[in-house]
């Protein structure tokens, strides 16, 4: 078994209440900053590391928006292998509005909106996703050049009683217009 497979084993089989320490969370979100790196530098393709890492650094949306991605769904999967109550977690898809689009040699500086979707809203699962967006932000904002951020993740919680009645965050599940993309399920 490879290191990722048993470290995701590890992850599935963690109860709910086994949350990691503030050291674990740093070093769970320094390996999972480097595979969503790693990751998007392949998906920016043939050109090789170095020309990816350039467009990358340089703010290109594209490759922010790779980066944004595959940082996305590593963090869902490690939020819901701590908290099983966990059921679904969403990427809010931020589109750019003329006035907001990035222009050539500026940096980004958009967040990473996440929606996660819980049995029930908790004051651990609050504090966990803080936790992984403290320690995940000093690695990106040394990677991009952009210092001026105080957050990266901005997550939104919604449970089965906003879904049902389709309130606050639990109504973009059913939106025709704006309906965030599913990253995890459980």
């Amino acid at each position: 078994m490879g290191a990722v497979a048993s470290k995701q084993a590890r992850y599935r089989d963690l109860p709910s209440s086994e949350s990691p320490s503030p050291p674990e969370v740093t070093g769970l979100a320094a390996s999972l900053f480097a595979e969503a790196l790693e990751a998007c530098l392949r998906k920016l393709g043939p050109d090789g590391r170095d020309a990816a890492l350039t467009r990358l650094q340089s703010g290109e949306s594209t490759a922010v928006a790779y980066l944004h991605h595959e940082l996305a769904c590593r963090v869902a999967e490690r939020l819901a292998a701590f908290d099983q109550n966990i059921k679904a977690v969403y990427l809010l898809d931020e589109m750019d509005t003329a006035e907001d689009a990035w222009q050539e040699g500026t940096r980004p500086t958009t967040m990473i909106q996440l929606v996660i979707w819980a049995r029930t809203k908790t004051a651990a699962l609050t504090s966990l996703a803080s936790a992984f967006d403290d320690a995940i932000l000093p690695k990106y904002t040394a990677l991009m050049g952009v210092h001026q951020m105080s957050r990266l993740l901005m997550i939104h919680f919604m449970d089965d009683a906003d879904v049902e009645g389709r309130v606050g965050f639990g109504s973009l599940l059913a939106s025709i217009r704006h309906r965030p993309i599913r990253i995890w399920q459980r």
